[in-house]
């Protein structure tokens, strides 16, 4: 069936081994969405500001006390992004501790007394476990509510001091030190034993009496000695008399060389203690006979007592030392000091009265004094510790506060019911979601947040553990604190028509917001104004990029014109691109002759579910029966038909479990990675859990791709384009951002415009892209793969680090030059647009016959000229290498069709060189 048709002119583009090239521009259009963005700043003056939080706020929206707040700032027709929008509470005060005791009370103009509550810790005294760790601080505004004369009052303040309670000096009890002297066991010790003394037998038939009734070690600190007695000369037979001994003392400071004995008494040392010997009739004494002694003495530890009040700023522990010993009646000396040798005196002599009570001496010098009684003496290095605690702050009870507190309010009265809320002021960001209520939701038009809110804080917690609720609160009298901002983008409102932008444009002026990938528009004019070369860029704002029918209207603006040439959609959702190459498709059609090409980046994920995706997939997590111990590790599917061998889930897939919503509705999980596949049912985890899941629950299992898996996917994504598409890789390096690779579809859409129709793109350095993260995934191999299937790549120079073009190629056949270089497809493309503009002036107003002939033929060889001398002297050459335009006939079915054929031969880039060397 025949159909109306509009009289023109039709170019058919058929490739053989030759081609075409030209000098015309090959305009670019960027096309997607602007935003104005509002982000969050602490302590900047942003844009989001929505006003101060009111935890009982009067407006109702579905009988709901809510806080209704409208967007600061949104362009006429422009769209909030929902998803971006996050709410932050600047000089949140949240209220973490409140006391309706009704026992505070207060102590001066501007102090409060908690009698129950231990407000802070100190070096005495730890916080209340009713006050968070991070306990009360200075500044933290509190509010008082107290009664004054039957009406209640309301303070708002702040605290200013911390006031620990009043601690009274102390003096502890004399501790004895653990060397101190010890009453010797058995006391008084009174003991001889006659020893053998090498060849020398001992002699147990002399009698040997020891005496310690006047042995006294108090100066030597010695209250027990065993005294070694060796005789140096013999004796008559039944008498001792003219026996000498020496004798020696066992801590070796009581010996004496030679001592005679005295009417049969031996003097021990010098200590005090004597031996008597007594020979019968036929007894003596032998040279070399030996004894030992031992002498001990009764001994009673004296008691060290302290009197007075001690008035030191600093406390001391003091120590009492006996410097000299001696017996009661004697003089023995003390000396005091202290450890850290802040205060001393003495030495002093302890006179004793005859009641063995030691006059009274300074104990240092502030404030105290010590005595002791003793029925004994004292001993040389005996000590002993005392502690003095000077003054000092207790439990912080007490509070300061900004403001004078009413005088209707009496001192010291717990009648005024008096009740004090202590706040924390700092700045938070607000979640969305809290224990499964949602608090906040943006809308088109506003925001609404909930009544009452409380949270949490992860550093605010008791010291017991557990988190502290926090209520967020606004005080009356205060408008900077609790307010309410959002950072929030804001999508531009669809374009009415097609944009261009010239070289002399500043951006500033077209497009408003960051030149950032929030504002994708923006940045991508940015990076193709920088490629463009001066030339003019076409573009137009989508709007909402969720909108499919944006993206249509953006088509359409363009449907009627030969203004752009090179599609840049700012978007790497399949659905749109797949829309941009059926576009140009039909665009590039010999009745419509507005032929075009697309720049597109498509995108894949890095990790698959290897579960089936959507589905629900329940299982334990138990004990490892196999395993010694308790390994929470092994997992076994409880949902029926799902085989984990068909599936092909492998050693080092990622198991995803515990899965939970967060406070901004976001899902979450926990994951781990799989050791091994037991069976179709079950597999090992390689970290055990601390607790087991004996109840089923969602699980899925992901993989994380290999190079290999992921080269496979991009090769499946680019398989959907073609000899119009040139395809980028999924993303790239732009200063510190990592962008999407439609960023650098701009730029290089805006470098084809500015370059020559046959100039190649290969080996050029890119203008703004600094890095190329998808290139280190994969080995050259791979990489090689991936451009076969028909990805344009850019590749850094490990030696320079400049980023450039890999290889200029179409999405086409890479096995047919003509089909794969870009440059061929571009400049085959502008020679059609020279083709159609020089016989654009004679279809329907010539007749076919011989004369229209000539005509076709002779515009057909000055375009020819054109195309042969244009390029000649530059160092692409000319856009053709042959023209031949000498068949032109009168069709013999279609009497009004004049068909032409135009065999042109294009240049195609020069890949690769091969140079032979030959060594003779």
């Amino acid at each position: 069936m025949s159909t109306g048709f509009a009289p023109g002119i039709e170019i058919f583009r058929e490739f053989a081994s030759v081609s075409s090239v030209a000098t015309s521009r090959l305009p670019a259009y960027i096309f997607g969405p602007a935003a104005d963005v509002y982000p969050y700043v602490a302590g900047q003056d942003n844009v989001g500001k929505l006003g101060q939080y009111d935890p009982d706020p009067l407006e109702l929206v579905d009988s709901e006390q809510t806080n209704v707040y409208f967007w600061p700032e949104r362009r006429l027709g422009g769209v909030v992004d929902l998803n971006t929008v996050r709410l932050y509470v600047t000089n949140a005060l949240l209220k973490y501790f409140e006391d309706t005791s009704n026992t505070v009370v207060k102590k001066s103009r501007n102090t409060l007394r908690f009698p129950n509550v231990v407000l802070a810790t100190n070096a005495s005294t730890v916080h209340s476990g009713t006050i968070p760790t991070r306990q009360v601080q200075l500044g933290d505004p509190v509010k008082i509510n107290a009664t004054v004369s039957g009406d209640t009052v309301e303070i708002n303040t702040y605290v200013t001091g911390l006031i620990a309670d009043t601690v009274a000096a102390s003096v502890s009890a004399a501790t004895a030190g653990s060397a101190n002297a010890e009453e010797p066991a058995g006391a008084p010790v009174e003991d001889a034993l006659a020893v053998a003394n090498g060849a020398v037998p001992a002699n147990t038939d002399i009698t040997v009496d020891v005496d310690a009734s006047n042995y006294e070690g108090y100066a030597s600190a010695r209250l027990e000695e065993t005294y070694t007695v060796t005789a140096l000369n013999s004796t008559a037979s039944g008498t001792v008399t003219g026996a000498r001994f020496r004798i020696t003392s066992a801590d070796g400071m009581d010996n004496v060389e030679d001592r005679t004995l005295v009417a049969g008494v031996l003097a021990l040392g010098s200590r005090g203690g004597s031996v008597t010997f007594t020979a019968e009739v036929g007894e003596s004494i032998s040279v070399g006979e030996t004894w030992v002694i031992d002498v001990g003495q009764e001994y009673v530890a004296p008691t060290i007592s302290v009197t007075g009040t001690y008035t030191g700023v600093q406390s001391r522990v003091y120590i009492l030392e006996v410097v000299q010993g001696d017996a009661i009646g004697g003089s023995p000396v003390i000396r005091v000091s202290t450890e850290d040798g802040t205060d001393q005196s003495g030495p002093f002599t302890w006179i004793e009265a005859s009641s063995g009570t030691t006059i009274s001496v300074p104990l240092g010098n502030y404030g105290l004094f010590v005595s002791s009684d003793s029925v004994n003496g004292y001993v040389t290095g005996d000590r002993w510790k005392i502690v003095a605690t000077a003054v000092g702050a207790g439990a912080i009870r007490t509070i300061a506060t900004a403001h004078s507190l009413p005088d209707g309010i009496v001192l010291d009265t717990a009648s005024h019911n008096i009740h004090v809320e202590f706040m924390l002021r700092r700045d938070i960001e607000l979640p969305q979601d809290l224990g499964g209520s949602e608090i906040w939701t943006a809308r088109e038009n506003d925001i609404l947040v909930s009544a009452g809110i409380t949270l949490t804080q992860p550093d605010l917690v008791f010291t017991g553990g557990g988190t502290v609720t926090l209520e967020l609160v606004s005080p009356v009298s205060n408008t900077r604190d609790s307010q309410i901002e959002a950072a929030y983008r804001v999508w531009h409102p669809i374009s009415t028509s097609l944009q261009s932008l010239s070289v002399n444009t500043a951006l500033d002026s077209v497009i408003s917001g960051p030149t950032s990938k929030d504002n994708p528009l923006k940045l991508g004019l940015s990076i193709a104004q920088a490629d463009a070369g001066g030339t003019p860029i076409y573009w137009f704002c989508t709007g909402d990029p969720s909108v499919e029918s944006s993206w249509d209207a953006a088509l359409a603006v363009v449907s009627q014109t030969r203004s752009v040439h090179g599609l840049a959609p700012l978007s790497q959702d399949p659905t749109i691109l797949v829309k941009v190459q059926a576009h140009c498709i039909s665009q590039s059609t010999p009745q419509r002759r507005r032929h075009r090409r697309c720049w597109l980046s498509v995108s894949v994920p890095e990790v698959r579910e290897v579960t089936e995706s959507g589905s629900v997939v329940l299982a334990t997590i138990t004990d490892d029966p196999d395993t010694a111990g308790t390994q929470n590790s092994l997992v076994t599917i409880t949902t029926v038909d799902v085989d984990l061998l068909e599936l092909g889930v492998r050693s080092g897939d990622v198991l995803r479990y515990n899965y939970n919503t967060d406070s901004y509705g976001q899902v979450t999980y926990s994951t781990s990675l799989i050791d091994t596949v037991v069976n179709a049912d079950t597999l090992k985890i390689r970290t055990p859990l601390s607790s087991s899941e004996p109840i089923a629950r969602k699980i899925e299992i992901h993989r994380d791709l290999t190079p290999t898996e992921l080269a496979e996917d991009l090769k499946t994504a680019v398989a959907a384009y073609g000899d119009r598409a040139s395809v980028l890789m999924p993303e790239y390096e732009y200063g510190s951002q990592t962008i999407p690779g439609y960023f650098a579809a701009c730029a290089l859409a805006a470098r084809r415009s500015a370059y020559r129709p046959h100039q190649p793109m290969t080996n050029t350095e890119m203008v703004g892209i600094t890095g190329t993260p998808w290139e280190a995934k994969f080995t050259e191999e791979l990489l090689n793969d991936l451009a076969y299937v028909g990805f344009l790549m850019l590749i850094r120079d490990p030696a320079t680090g400049t980023i450039s073009v890999r290889h200029g190629i179409t999405a086409g056949d890479y096995d047919s030059v003509l089909i794969r270089e870009e440059s061929v497809q571009a400049n085959a493309d502008d020679i059609v647009y020279r083709i159609d503009d020089q016989l654009k002036p004679l279809y329907g107003r010539l007749n076919a016959n011989e004369q229209t002939i000539l005509r076709i033929r002779t515009e057909l060889n000055s375009l020819e000229a054109s195309l042969l001398s244009e390029g000649l002297n530059s160092k692409f050459g000319p856009q053709i290498i042959s023209f031949d335009t000498s068949n032109v006939r009168v069709s013999f079915t279609e009497r009004d069709v004049i068909l032409v054929d135009v065999v042109a031969e294009t240049p195609v880039p020069a890949n690769r060189i091969r140079a032979y060397l030959f060594f003779v």
